[in-house]
């Protein structure tokens, strides 16, 4: 098939073209960072992991009660972060250990991790550090990922609920009101 285009007219509706896209991408843009990795710091009980992490726009888990946000870490993160009994029962090795009865320890359903059933553990904070600024948020839900990210650079998966997180939200202070309950 051949068509008579001028040349003129085929790089001028190019030009068109990829100006309009770029255009509708930039106001359809969601409201998510720039980069997708991130180093972030994570907190419990006197103990601090700094390791990188990924954003994932798939990661929607949160606590069905308090509506805490959930990140998902590999093994090796969360056994530096957790007493050696609650890892234990985290990890599937151990059943609930009777001194962990301070609420810290979720299970958060799931079907996309591989396991329809999350086993999780209330940590303190979450550092993430961007380019441009640091954001703290208080008691984050930590779940173990039974298996290994595969690319290796990163170690944890942030979901876009701790970026939808700001100071004095209301949805954050009923997740700190609520999170020290019992």
């Amino acid at each position: 098939v051949y068509f008579d285009i001028d040349v003129k007219l085929l790089v001028l509706s190019t030009v068109v073209c990829y100006v309009v896209l770029t255009l509708f991408s930039k106001l359809l843009k969601r409201n998510s960072p720039d980069d997708k990795l991130f180093d972030v710091k994570l907190c419990n009980k006197g103990a601090a992991v700094f390791t990188k992490a990924l954003f994932d726009t798939g990661n929607l888990l949160s606590d069905g009660f308090s509506d805490t946000p959930v990140i998902i870490a590999e093994r090796s993160v969360v056994k530096k972060l957790v007493p050696e009994g609650i890892f234990s029962f985290i990890d599937g090795e151990a059943a609930l250990p009777i001194n962990a009865d301070d609420g810290s320890i979720r299970l958060i359903p799931a079907g996309t991790v591989g396991e329809s059933i999350l086993r999780a553990v209330l940590i303190d904070s979450v550092t993430v550090i961007g380019k441009k600024e640091a954001r703290e948020v208080k008691n984050v839900i930590l779940a173990e990922s039974k298996t290994p990210f595969s690319s290796g650079d990163y170690s944890v998966l942030l979901g876009p609920k701790i970026f939808e997180i700001r100071e004095g939200n209301q949805k954050n202070e009923r997740v700190k009101k609520t999170a020290g309950k019992d």
